[in-house]
């Protein structure tokens, strides 16, 4: 986003602390901040674009988190929430694979077992319920669609752009185990940290060495709808904006 649109000002936020890799490239129009979502949200200015990823399990009330984000989205401004939680059932086997075997992951199911179980624990429902058009439209939104695709999890595609998108998603899930798993299992699920790393260890080694895995990715988007007055008023911007520039070009004539 920041190499896209380099007049942007973009805002990352995040619970706890960015790792060194993101915190400090140093982008000029890239502001890191700490922020709790589940709190008010305090910025001042709209945003044109609010994007969600990666937060299954994050919230017990996501209508909440769509009310804010509209409040705080610009009219015709959009919101994106992107998820593909492993806990949430979206790791399967491709048929375009030999048929894969439950047996060869057993360490991946006994996480993502625990991971349920942590999450009933704790009241954060880990699944894709939250990215539908229904949650979204309740909080105003209109334009609400829903992108649903399967990727691949490894090197095993034979398509080039799907093995490259493979490995992104293989070391997207293998660096992501622990960050997902340590506080739920020992806080809810009667884990040590120890045992934590111990079965991310196992996960990681199953995932390294199947082929043929896939995960589910589902993108909601909507809109903020801009209203009668607000149309008005940006028509009229866009005139008065129009009308300097000739008004400029003429005195240059001159």
């Amino acid at each position: 986003m920041s190499a896209a649109h380099p007049t942007a000002t973009i805002i990352a936020s995040d619970l706890t602390v960015f790792d060194s890799g993101l915190g400090h490239l140093g982008l000029p129009n890239v502001e890191f901040q700490l922020a709790d979502a589940r709190t008010e949200w305090t910025y001042h200015d709209p945003f044109d674009l609010i994007h969600l990823r990666g937060l299954s399990g994050a919230f017990q009330d996501w209508d909440a988190i769509y009310t804010q984000a509209f409040a705080h989205c610009k009219p015709g401004g959009y919101i994106e929430v992107a998820d593909a939680d492993p806990a949430a059932d979206t790791i399967a086997f491709s048929p375009l694979k030999l048929p894969g075997s439950e047996a060869e992951i057993p360490a991946l199911r006994k996480y993502t077992s625990a991971l349920l179980d942590a999450a009933k624990a704790a009241g954060y429902p880990r699944d894709l319920a939250h990215l539908n058009t229904d949650a979204l439209a309740a909080a105003g939104f209109v334009d609400v669609r829903v992108l649903e695709r399967t990727i691949p999890i490894g090197l095993w595609p034979e398509d080039v752009d799907e093995k490259t998108l493979g490995k992104m998603a293989l070391i997207a899930v293998v660096e992501g185990l622990e960050g997902y798993a340590l506080r739920p299992l020992t806080v809810h699920g009667g884990y040590t940290v120890e045992e934590v790393k111990e079965l991310c260890g196992a996960v990681r080694e199953e995932l390294l060495g199947v082929n043929g895995l896939t995960a589910k990715v589902r993108i909601v988007t909507g809109r903020r709808p801009v209203s009668f007055a607000q149309k008005k008023v940006d028509l009229l911007a866009r005139v008065m904006a129009r009308a300097k520039v000739l008004q400029e070009d003429v005195e240059a004539d001159e």
